[in-house]
């Protein structure tokens, strides 16, 4: 153990705690996890918090497959039916909830931060009689809703982004447009100013010129 990246023994020893105090029952190999880092292209000694919580979630995904798979199939061999009446009692944990909305998630190819996973997760309603394939539906929807809500507020900020950028440029259109107004005005100020001049400047030369007793 001592010899596996840093990574790797960080996520395994995640889990082995979990089983030694009863939290699951279900623990990835070191291979296993290896294996899962290289294929997103996670660094095993130098993963990031988000990358970490990611790995959780993958392999805590796993391990909802299979208990909650058997628990599902011995309470449908007891009952007859689908129904597990005790999900609003407390059965489907917040890691539970989680682990759904993060392995549907990847399933369609969904990417979620950590806050995205728990604002859906919040909004799985369980009530008495609520089958798994029922909140499986209801998280898939879920799912999409916010999908379709992510991509609206990412539309909008792009708009109003050009707004901010269209606003910006026409400001300084406006500001480039009276400074060249400006510019011409005074240019033509400057030229009736010379016009005045030179006039002035020719009167008082011809003026000079007209010398007395000096007939024309």
């Amino acid at each position: 153990m001592a010899n596996l990246p840093s990574g790797v023994r960080r996520v395994y020893n995640h889990f082995y705690k979990r089983k030694a105090t009863g939290g699951n029952s279900y623990t990835p190999t070191p291979s296993e996890i290896k294996d899962y880092l290289e294929s997103q292209g996670f660094g095993s000694d130098n993963m990031t918090e988000e990358q970490f919580n990611q790995t959780i979630n993958h392999f805590s995904s796993c391990e909802l497959s299979f208990p909650q798979a058997e628990q599902s199939a011995e309470l449908i061999n007891q009952t007859g039916d689908a129904r597990v009446d005790d999900f609003s009692s407390g059965t489907l944990t917040k890691q539970e909830r989680h682990s759904i909305v993060s392995s549907k998630a990847s399933q369609m190819n969904i990417q979620l931060s950590a806050d995205d996973i728990d604002y859906v997760a919040d909004r799985i309603d369980i009530q008495v009689g609520t089958t798994l394939d029922e909140i499986l539906h209801q998280t898939e929807s879920l799912l999409c809703k916010y999908a379709d809500y992510k991509q609206q507020e990412g539309i909008q900020k792009i708009d109003a982004m050009f707004g901010r950028v269209y606003n910006h440029v026409q400001s300084n259109n406006e500001d480039t447009s009276q400074h060249i107004s400006r510019g011409l005005q005074q240019f033509g100020r400057d030229i009736e100013q010379s016009e005045k001049d030179f006039k002035s400047s020719i009167s008082n030369a011809l003026s000079r010129l007209n010398i007395p007793g000096v007939s024309a």
